[in-house]
């Protein structure tokens, strides 16, 4: 069983590490809005979905779409799909640290951090107490991971914008 105390010292750390999660994150989101609107209003993406999906899930499914299947998009489709498909792999644990609470370390199992939230079944009619647990070396991978995609999807960003034909 795990303690239920991280030691002092290793709070910095786990706050730096957590913020860049999040912030990362929400360039990467950013990006992915981006790539929305373009793809809806100025590539097509309108005839693919009736309204411009605003969930993150319904984001991912349209964008996987739009890249596939619009010509004006098929040239960034590559790059663009490993973005959208690493932050859905990503967005659990983004979901857990920006939500969830800290309940948990153990030091001896890889200084693991366990995050704790309250969730609704997936029939929607009960709470549930989901759980995730994060080894310090994933929230360092993780943070490192969305930095580097953040900068990539904002460059990204500008090259499809610059794509638009006026």
């Amino acid at each position: 069983m795990f303690k239920r105390t991280v030691p002092e010292e290793l709070m910095p750390s786990l706050f730096s590490g957590v913020g860049m999660i999040v912030m990362n994150f929400a360039f990467v989101e950013n990006a992915l809005d981006a790539w929305t609107a373009l793809a809806y209003h100025d590539f097509g993406g309108s005839r693919i979905e009736k309204e411009m999906p605003r969930q993150f899930g319904r984001k991912v499914t349209f964008l996987r779409k739009c890249f596939s299947r619009l010509d004006g998009l098929k040239p960034f489709s590559q790059e663009a799909l490993a973005i959208v498909n690493r932050a859905r792999e990503l967005s659990d644990t983004r979901h857990y640290v920006a939500h969830g609470v800290l309940a948990g370390f153990d030091a001896e199992d890889d200084e693991t951090f366990y995050f704790r939230k309250i969730d609704i079944s997936d029939d929607k009619t009960e709470h549930v107490l989901g759980e995730m647990r994060l080894p310090g070396q994933h929230i360092i991978w993780a943070s490192t991971e969305l930095a580097m995609m953040a900068v990539a999807g904002q460059k990204l960003t500008a090259r499809i914008s610059e794509s638009v034909k006026p």
